[in-house]
């Protein structure tokens, strides 16, 4: 869990390099752009968020860019595993300048994002960041069905992962020693290429579903409740 950090600044330095260097600020670009598209649609929607549920935020890197763009909301981290809860949180009680700037509460509770215990209403925008390829397609669906039923009407959902449409992504695929390689470490790879995830989230009573290109390889889904 001490390693997340390190680890995605090093797996996203490839994503917007263009020559031999790598881009030490790829993980900073991608976590800018997802929540620039999100600001671009919300606003769009007028919609602002005052609650929101960050699952699968691992050791708080999604969790702390919104107190960013949404400076006044609640945030909640939700995590299934202890050991990266653990990190998150001792990384927020040693910031004092963090601390002391916080305008709304900050927590992190461990669950299953198919099983989050909260009540219908109990936050307005449920945010899920380079999870879904992580799992198998039910699980995703289930963990949308599961947002949708704790959103209020007007609620949003917005999702950041690997846009399996996009040209980078599918050159790479084709290539069968490349992509076999990746899904030695990805084995719910193919289910998520293979997921509609516009029809998932329609099929769980979202609308308004909204897609936005954040890297050559990844993409932004926004949907709402209504």
């Amino acid at each position: 869990a001490m390693e997340v950090d390190s680890a995605a600044l090093t797996v996203h330095a490839q994503v917007y390099t263009t020559g031999s260097e790598l881009d030490r600020n790829g993980d900073f670009t991608l976590r800018e752009n997802f929540h620039n598209n999100i600001r671009k649609i919300f606003e769009k929607f007028q919609f602002k968020p005052t609650k929101i549920l960050d699952i699968g935020c691992s050791t708080g890197l999604s969790s702390f860019k919104f107190l960013e763009t949404f400076p006044g909301a609640e945030i909640i981290g939700l995590d299934l595993s202890p050991y990266m809860l653990s990190v998150a949180q001792f990384k927020l009680n040693t910031n004092q300048k963090l601390l002391q700037s916080l305008k709304a509460p900050v927590s992190f509770i461990h669950a299953a994002g198919e099983d989050t215990s909260m009540g219908p209403g109990d936050v307005d925008l449920v945010s899920i960041s380079l999870v879904s390829h992580e799992l198998p397609a039910s699980a995703s669906a289930a963990i949308f069905q599961e947002a949708y039923r704790i959103l209020p009407s007007g609620g949003a959902i917005a999702i950041m992962d690997m846009d399996p449409d996009s040209a980078n992504f599918k050159k790479f695929s084709s290539n069968p020693f490349a992509f076999t390689a990746f899904k030695s470490t990805e084995p719910w790879i193919q289910e998520y290429v293979s997921m509609d995830m516009y029809s998932s989230l329609r099929d769980c009573g979202f609308s308004k579903v909204q897609m936005l290109s954040n890297s050559p390889r990844h993409r932004t889904v926004v949907g709402f409740k209504l």
